[in-house]
């Protein structure tokens, strides 16, 4: 009897000491260390940064100096072997005046400006933004997968620490049957036969559990892998909470479908932008010179406009028009088939659902039916009325019962899983 309470005390202290955790806490953990999702995160930062490069790059201003010093030398140039001249003798040798006009001496501050192109700018915007959101979708759903890696891979491991904790009442049962044969056999009421199966029984039931104990690591070794967090052995699963979501009227999907057709109806905006007039306002200031004599004289400022108007691209334009055609229809035709195929999972899962809830109850009927059983065999038992193997029989098939009823209540959580997971 000592032994037995020696044994709960054990046990409660360990359950007590062990760091207790939530399948949301391993959620909520995994999403935080994830590389994937945090080099998404920058992704998204890096086109919102974009959108105030195409701003400055379409719409201010940009100011640039140039300098030019280009000298055209003439050799024999009025007895001068060589010599800078912006009117040099016939006889002398260099390029032509009219090319080369002796040199060019340039310092100038030069401004440029794009006008009309409001409607460019907000096509390219549009594409950003649309890119944007495909990023934020993709952030999305690698949460979300990794949310459903992580359900799953706990719901697993906790079957492993429910089959473990069985197993641990198991022993204590037999303990408890061990300490009473022993009485009854020194009593004569059983035999030394008994004793020495249900030692048995005890053995076989330690070496299953130091299996399941293996099992248990190598699963949260996984679920621990998965969240991108330092192992610790001296965890303790909390039952995991997994409410069945309602079907929505939006899904993913549908999001994704939307942001992708019109991402396609954006790049061709963009593509048709080369296609709209291009006005341009440019000025400058500074030293423009071909004479170094008389330089100082020729400090001034120019300006002008410049306009662009496409003609004709030898058809670039309906072609590409055509193949964004193709995309959309190709969209189209996948969103219509993921459609039909996401309804007729989500109602296999609910079929499954439901019948997977019908077979626990009939468990649940059938454990009360064995438990009382277990309990009048065990009262004659104690009496010699029963022998220790019909006992034994008896115990198996409660245990098989309950080891079933734990993998089916994990069936189940799995199936909620699957079922939120393309349900969203």
């Amino acid at each position: 009897m000592k032994s037995i309470v020696i044994i709960l005390l054990f046990m409660l202290y360990t359950v007590n000491s062990l760091s207790q955790s939530t399948l949301n806490d391993f959620i909520v953990k995994s999403k935080w260390n994830s590389p994937a999702i945090s080099e998404i995160k920058n992704l998204i930062k890096i086109k919102e940064i974009q959108s105030k490069l195409i701003d400055v790059q379409n719409k201010a201003s940009t100011v640039s100096f140039t300098s030019d010093l280009y000298f055209s030398p003439y050799f024999n140039n009025k007895e001068q072997l060589i010599s800078i001249s912006n009117s040099p003798d016939q006889t002398a040798v260099g390029y032509d005046i009219n090319v080369s006009n002796g040199g060019l001496y340039s310092t100038q501050l030069n401004i440029t400006k794009n006008l009309l192109n409001n409607r460019l700018v907000e096509n390219l915007q549009f594409q950003n933004y649309l890119q944007i959101g495909g990023d934020k979708l993709n952030h999305k759903l690698v949460q979300h997968n990794l949310e459903k890696q992580i359900t799953d891979s706990y719901i697993l491991a906790y079957q492993i620490q429910m089959q473990d904790e069985f197993l641990s009442n198991e022993l204590l049962e037999i303990q408890k049957r061990i300490d009473l044969v022993e009485i009854l056999t020194q009593k004569g009421i059983v035999q030394e036969s008994d004793l020495l199966l249900l030692q048995l029984e005890q053995s076989s039931k330690q070496t299953a559990r130091l299996q399941i104990k293996a099992n248990f690591n190598n699963a949260l070794n996984q679920l621990y892998n998965l969240s991108n967090l330092a192992y610790a052995d001296s965890t303790y699963l909390v039952t995991p909470i997994i409410p069945l979501n309602s079907i929505k009227d939006t899904l993913y999907l549908d999001e994704k479908y939307k942001n992708d057709s019109l991402l396609i109806e954006a790049n061709t905006h963009v593509f048709n932008n080369q296609y709209k007039p291009q006005l341009n306002l440019y000025a400058n200031t500074g030293v423009n010179s071909a004479d170094i004599k008389h330089i100082n004289h020729h400090f001034g400022i120019s300006g002008g406009i410049r306009l662009s108007i496409p003609i004709y691209d030898g058809g670039q334009k309906n072609i590409f028009s055509q193949q964004q055609h193709l995309y959309q229809e190709n969209l189209m035709r996948a969103k219509k088939s993921d459609k039909i195929k996401l309804n007729n999972n989500l109602n296999s899962l609910q079929n499954q659902i439901d019948q997977t809830k019908k077979n626990i109850e009939a468990l649940d009927a059938q454990l009360v039916i064995q438990q009382k059983i277990r309990n009048l065999y065990q009262i004659k038992l104690t009496k010699g009325q029963v022998s220790i193997v019909d006992f034994l029989n008896i115990s198996r098939d409660f245990r098989q019962t309950q080891f079933l009823k734990i993998q089916i209540q994990t069936n189940l959580w799995l199936l909620y899983s699957q079922f939120n997971y393309i349900n969203w």
